[in-house]
C-alpha cells in the first residue's frame, strides 16, 4: 500500500526516488532552516532542549523552570513515501535508517528529540558520501533488509534501537560512563540482530566473545579492546552495570581508562562509535566493504560510494 510520512529535521534539500521510495523536500525549507539556526538553543552543530514550562491549572500562568524539557520537537522538512509499504512501521523504520545515513537524528513524531540533536548532517557518523545516488541506494538496501527481516519484527526494531543508542552516546553533554553504556548497548544490539538474522547457535555467547565474533563474521579486524583473551570492554561493562563503578569510581567521576594515560589516549569510546557504524552497514547489507573494514582507531572521515 502507499504510505507516507513527514519527517525532520534536515536542513538540506533531498528529492529522489529509489525503487518504491520517494523522498521529497517540503515547501519553505530555506526559511525553516534559517529559523532553526537562529534558535537560542543552538550551540555549534547542536540544538538543545528548551527550558521546561509549566502552567498553573487555576490561574493559567506559565512558569519557566530551571531545567530543560528534555523531550522536544523540531519542524518537519521532508516527506518519505513508499508505494508498496506493508505498514506504518515499515516507513518509520526507513526514516530511522535515513537519519543514520545522513548522520543526524530524524523523526516522524511531533516531539522526537531527547535532550539535544545535531542540526548539521554528518555529525553522527564518520562518513563522507560520494556520488549523488549513494544515499538513495543505501536506503534501498535498508528497504531490502526490512523485506527480508520483517517477519521477525524484533529485528528491524532492534536496528532502530541501535541507531538511537549510537546517537544518544554523542550528546556533547553526556558523561563518559553514559557514552560508554549507550555504545555498549548498541554493540550488544548488533550481536542480537546478527544472531537473529543468521540463526547462529549456540544462542548464548559470552559478552567477551560477541564483538570478536561479529568482526570475524564480517571480515573486520578485531580491536584489541575487544579481544576475548585479554581484558576487554565486557569487563568494564560488568563493573559499570552490576557494581555502579566505572574504572573503580562511582558513575560520573572517571573517564574511560581511569588513571591510565595510555588507556585514555586510545579513545576507545570513539572507536566503539566507529565500530557500531560499520556493523550497521554490514547488517543492513550496504555494499561498502572498504568502509566496513576500515580502521576504527582513526579520527578521519571515510568516503563511501555505493
Amino acid at each position: 500500500m502507499n504510505i507516507s510520512t513527514e519527517f525532520g529535521y534536515c536542513p538540506d534539500q533531498h528529492d529522489w526516488i529509489v525503487g518504491d521510495i520517494h523522498v521529497s523536500t517540503l515547501p519553505g525549507l530555506p526559511e525553516t532552516a534559517d529559523a532553526v539556526s537562529k534558535n537560542e538553543g543552538v550551540e555549534g552543530a547542536w540544538i538543545y532542549a528548551p527550558r521546561q514550562r509549566t502552567q498553573d491549572f487555576m490561574s493559567g500562568a506559565v512558569t519557566e523552570q530551571p531545567y530543560s524539557a528534555r523531550v522536544f520537537g523540531l519542524p518537519m522538512t521532508h516527506l518519505l513515501e513508499h508505494q508498496s509499504a506493508d505498514s506504518d512501521e515499515h516507513v518509520h523504520f526507513l526514516v530511522w535508517c535515513l537519519g543514520f545515513l545522513l548522520g543526524l537524528r530524524l523523526t516522524h513524531t511531533e516531539a522526537g528529540f531527547l535532550d539535544a540533536t545535531p542540526i548539521k548532517p554528518g555529525t553522527l557518523h564518520d562518513i563522507v558520501w560520494c556520488g549523488k545516488d549513494s544515499i538513495p541506494k543505501a536506503l534501498g538496501c535498508a528497504d531490502q533488509f526490512w523485506g527480508a527481516q520483517s517477519s521477525n519484527a524484533r529485528v528491524p526494531k532492534a536496528i532502530t534501537g541501535i541507531i538511537h543508542s549510537l546517537f544518544l552516546a554523542q550528546n556533547p553533554t553526556a558523561l563518559m560512563f553514559e557514552k560508554f553504556t549507550y555504545l555498549y548497548i548498541a554493540l550488544d544490539g548488533c550481536h542480537f540482530v546478527s544472531r537473529s538474522m543468521f540463526g547462529q547457535k549456540p544462542k548464548y555467547v559470552r559478552h567477551k566473545e560477541r564483538i570478536d565474533q561479529l568482526c570475524n563474521a564480517f571480515g573486520m579486524a578485531v580491536p584489541k579492546w575487544a579481544n576475548p583473551a585479554t581484558t576487554s570492554i565486557a569487563d568494564y561493562r560488568g563493573e559499570t552495570l552490576h557494581e555502579g563503578l566505572f574504572f573503580d569510581e562511582p558513575l560520573g567521576f572517571a573517564s574511560y581508562g581511569g588513571a591510565s594515560q595510555v588507556a585514555r589516549s586510545e579513545n576507545v569510546v570513539l572507536q566503539m562509535q566507529a565500530l557500531v557504524c560499520r556493523f550497521l552497514f554490514a547488517l543492513l547489507g550496504i555494499p561498502a566493504v572498504d568502509y566496513i573494514r576500515s580502521p576504527v582507531n582513526m579520527r578521519s572521515q571515510h568516503g563511501v560510494t555505493i
